[in-house]
């Protein structure tokens, strides 16, 4: 399609579903049969299986792209039936109860299965587009659609395996053992282990409830490892990574899965000074992917091994000084998302503070901020709450916050700035690490302003006040480094979550963030 997004939600029927306004500007950049397509994608999954890779396919439901009609443009899929929705093709809607729909998947299921001989499995999602309170039961609906029509494909390949991951999502679990119990192949869930933030902390509390249901009946699930975070700058901290695997329960880890819920790693479009052709997203973001994938498969991956790849990739410096500045620069974020949680990807872009629904999340917004569950952060209110009552902080402070990101911000920038040579990978691996490590500054001087506006509003005290406009018009400086760094970097972009990234603007919020504060009045 020719359509250029505009940032408001659902204008393309996302996440799931393709709108009209798609559709009807869609261009033909190649001709294929339907021959065609299935010896492309045999050639995929045989290409996959011959190097060791297992190929699933996992589905959002109901979504019938291609069969029903198109949904009108801005329609919210989430928990919503189609209103006065007309029948597509031999009468298929997106309609729960609708028999030919039923009919159609469980028939598409076994065509797929008995089409594509290395296909390992696949999975379903229990939403988003089921209605919210339906008397169908839409586990009823996924196995009379889904899972008969694997039995189907079964019954004429009574050989052949087919593994079903079941995503933990819009459903409960005794109701979806209700349906599934019986399964014949390997059955195993994926759980959302960190919500929409991979690069928080390895401590995430999340799953508790999930592992707990699964170890008496002897199951298994994926973690699904979403980084709705870091899209921009590269990031490398094995010591990180490490942690987070070794917390898995291995009694009932399947396995793990990486990516991003609105965006594609495909090839980076936004470099200013891009190779020809673009660097694949893997390539660019090398040594963040080889520490997901090694350290899963070997978490005492050592650190001569590890530095080896980072001479390997970016020969130009000393590997031990480069994964000293990255690391360090590499921390910066998952504290900040530590102290300010927000759980999904349309809640908060951290690399420029920015919310679908609420724009720029500025100093006020910080000033009533939470902390990720169990991270021995306080919040900013809390932390003021106890000042006002006398008592000793139990946990770590805002400010102290502030001041280990400020010294992660200053060890980072102090370690790049020792690191001579030049190269392609090195030069924009140093732009990344010094971009991160204003981002942090940034934050910092935020998280103080955010404290000193929170103690004037308790307390009418103008020097809070005053600390404030010190502490946010040093942010502001600190945002302005940023983004002139990262523009002569970076193109804008539109992010599918959060809406347009464009650092001219986070720097006009960040003023107008000061402004505000120097008109405030208790």
């Amino acid at each position: 399609t020719r359509a250029v997004p505009n940032g408001r939600e659902n204008e393309w029927g996302e996440p799931q579903l393709v709108s009209e306004n798609v559709v009807s500007d869609l261009r033909i950049v190649k001709s294929m049969t339907i021959d065609d397509k299935i010896a492309f994608w045999r050639k995929v999954m045989r290409h996959a299986r011959d190097r060791g890779v297992d190929v699933y396919f996992i589905t959002w439901n109901i979504c019938l792209n291609g069969a029903a009609h198109p949904v009108p443009p801005y329609y919210r899929t989430y928990a919503n039936s189609i209103p006065d929705e007309q029948p597509g093709k031999y009468g298929i809607t997106h309609d729960v109860h609708n028999p030919a729909t039923i009919a159609y998947l469980r028939d598409a299921v076994k065509t797929f299965i008995l089409t594509y001989p290395d296909l390992k499995g696949i999975g379903v999602t229990a939403g988003e587009h089921f209605p919210r309170g339906d008397d169908y039961d839409r586990e009823k609906w996924l196995w009379e659609t889904y899972g008969l029509g694997i039995l189907d494909a079964r019954a004429e390949q009574p050989a052949r395996t087919i593994e079903f991951i079941h995503r933990f999502w819009n459903t409960g679990f005794e109701n979806i053992m209700r349906h599934w119990a019986d399964y014949p192949d390997p059955f195993a869930f994926s759980f959302k282990y960190a919500r929409a933030r991979l690069y928080s902390s390895p401590e995430v509390p999340f799953a508790a409830e999930h592992i707990a249901s699964l170890k008496p009946r002897g199951l298994k699930s994926w973690w699904n490892l979403r980084n709705d975070d870091i899209f921009v700058h590269r990031w490398g901290d094995p010591d990180y990574v490490r942690a987070f695997i070794a917390r898995f329960d291995r009694d009932v880890t399947a396995g793990y899965y990486v990516g991003s819920d609105g965006y594609v790693w495909g090839r980076e479009f936004v470099s200013r000074q891009s190779r020809v052709p673009r660097q694949l997203e893997i390539e660019k973001h090398w040594f963040a992917f080889m520490l997901w994938g090694r350290l899963g498969y070997d978490i005492d991956l050592g650190r001569d091994e590890i530095l080896a790849a980072i001479r390997r990739h970016i020969p130009e410096a000393d590997p031990a000084q480069l994964l000293e500045a990255w690391q360090a620069a590499s921390k910066i974020i998952p504290l900040v998302n530590r102290f300010y949680w927000r759980d999904w990807d349309h809640m908060w872009s951290v690399e420029n503070s920015q919310s679908h629904t609420e724009g720029y999340l500025g100093i006020e917004a910080f000033a009533r901020g939470r902390t990720l569950e169990g991270s021995g952060l306080l919040s900013v209110s809390d932390y003021v709450g106890t000042l006002q009552r006398g008592e000793a902080p139990a946990g770590i402070s805002p400010l102290q916050v502030a001041d280990e990101i400020d010294e992660l911000a200053e060890t980072a920038l102090a370690a790049a700035d020792r690191i001579a040579g030049s190269g392609y990978e090195l030069d924009r691996t140093l732009a990344d690490i010094r971009g991160m490590s204003y981002l942090g500054q940034y934050y910092a001087d935020k998280i103080r302003a955010a404290v000193a506006l929170a103690l004037y509003q308790a307390t009418g005290d103008e020097a809070h006040h005053r600390a404030a406009v010190d502490h946010a018009s040093a942010s502001y400086e600190h945002c302005t480094r940023y983004a002139d760094h990262s523009q002569a970097r970076y193109f804008p972009q539109m992010l599918a979550r959060t809406g347009r990234f464009d650092w001219s603007v986070m720097l006009m919020e960040a003023r107008a963030d000061v402004a505000r504060l120097r008109h405030l009045h208790r």
